[in-house]
């Protein structure tokens, strides 16, 4: 064999292998990139989102055995925000694999997606396991962004919900859920890390969807839908907030 043909082969390998990154199916579990437009699911859940050169922008989260869908509303903004400025996004990649935690534990199917924004690297992986209606999301940061883009500020105005400021979402953000109509009542469980006087590990806190940004803390957010009775649950899987070190800028070196 000539060198000529050696070098077509190894060229086809290396696009076969391109190719194949973009699909790829495990058990009932599948991720694709196809036409600007991300899907990963199973049997039981999925979720659509638009690739936005790895800043993805979801579409549309649906509920195959039950037929519940949600419909995102605004497709214009990410679905991670870290900066209120505008910020240069560039070099987004995705590579897909199956994963276990150890030879004992179930694969999953992940996508690894990574980008920039100016000179914050972000990682994002996606996971999702076989016969589980639920889709994990990791992020990983690394690098600085000019300006204050970390804040604790928990002042709400207090303004009549009519206004059109109200409607406005100002702040940073890792996710989005859209909510199409107003019957939803949400929990929030908020773990401690030791016991009170009165022997309280878990605090909760029940509130109404509506137009106003409310915002929470707390490890698990359960939402019910009043009127079909159905829901979702939001699980954040990371060190309690009141032991967690406080974040300064730079954010991570």
């Amino acid at each position: 064999m000539n060198r000529q043909k050696l070098i077509f082969i190894a060229l086809f390998a290396i696009l076969q292998s391109n190719l194949f990154g973009q699909s790829q199916q495990f058990e009932d579990c599948s991720i694709v990139l196809k036409n600007d437009t991300l899907t990963i699911g199973n049997s039981l859940i999925s979720q659509n989102y638009l690739w936005n050169n790895g800043n993805l922008i979801s579409l549309r989260l649906s509920r195959k055995d039950i037929n519940l869908n949600f419909e995102f509303q605004d497709c214009t903004i990410p679905d991670f925000i870290i900066s209120p400025k505008n910020t240069t996004l560039k070099n987004g990649k995705i590579t897909i694999y199956q994963d276990s935690f150890s030879p004992l534990d179930k694969k999953s199917l992940k996508a690894e997606i990574t980008y920039s924004l100016e000179d914050l690297e972000v990682k994002r992986i996606i996971e999702i396991f076989p016969g589980i209606a639920a889709i994990s999301n990791t992020f990983y940061l690394k690098g600085e962004l000019p300006g204050n883009i970390i804040t604790d500020n928990n002042k709400i105005e207090l303004t009549m919900i009519e206004k059109e400021k109200t409607f406005q979402f100002i702040g940073q953000r890792i996710g989005r859920i859209s909510i199409e109509n107003p019957h939803w009542n949400f929990t929030v469980a908020d773990f401690t890390e030791a016991t009170d006087h009165h022997n309280t590990l878990v605090k909760t806190n029940g509130f109404s969807a509506y137009n106003k940004e409310q915002r929470v803390k707390g490890n698990v957010i359960l939402g019910k839908n009043i009127l079909e009775n159905s829901g979702f649950f939001i699980l954040r899987n990371l060190r309690l907030v009141k032991v967690r070190k406080p974040i300064r800028e730079p954010i991570l070196k």
